[in-house]
């Protein structure tokens, strides 16, 4: 993951819509420190993230939602460990499917009204469509 080009396309996202980008509060932010393990990844969250939530295909949450809050339904989560993007369903509890390898695809397709899959199910056919499978 590039932190300056993902926080590149998420100004230009930002400039382009009604969304804004924000800083979490210190207690937001504490968490999300103690949580990645990549410091990058941690300032990009905490420093350039959306400061609401957004709906480009399934609803992308503010980092302050995502820390306060529990999941339920379909969610995309961001994996703090290596920044891949994947999707959970309620549906299939024990498994999460990987759309993109790094956040800095999602904002991308994002930022290029490109298609982003609205759920765990079409982001595993998405996957494999890219995959060669």
């Amino acid at each position: 993951m590039n932190v300056h080009i993902a926080a590149d396309v998420i100004r230009s996202i930002a400039r382009h819509t009604n969304y804004a980008v924000g800083k979490l509060s210190p207690g937001q932010s504490a968490t999300v420190e103690e949580s990645a393990s990549d410091t990058w990844l941690k300032r990009l969250i905490q420093w350039h993230w959306f400061a609401g939530d957004i709906e480009p295909g399934p609803e992308i949450w503010a980092a302050a939602h995502v820390v306060d809050a529990e999941a339920n339904g379909d969610q995309i989560f961001l994996r703090l460990s290596d920044a891949a993007v994947l999707y959970w369903s309620h549906h299939e509890p024990e498994s999460m499917h990987v759309a993109y390898d790094s956040v800095d695809y999602l904002l991308v397709a994002i930022r290029n009204h490109a298609y982003v899959p609205s759920d765990s199910y079409s982001a595993r056919e998405y996957r494999a469509m890219f995959q060669g499978r």
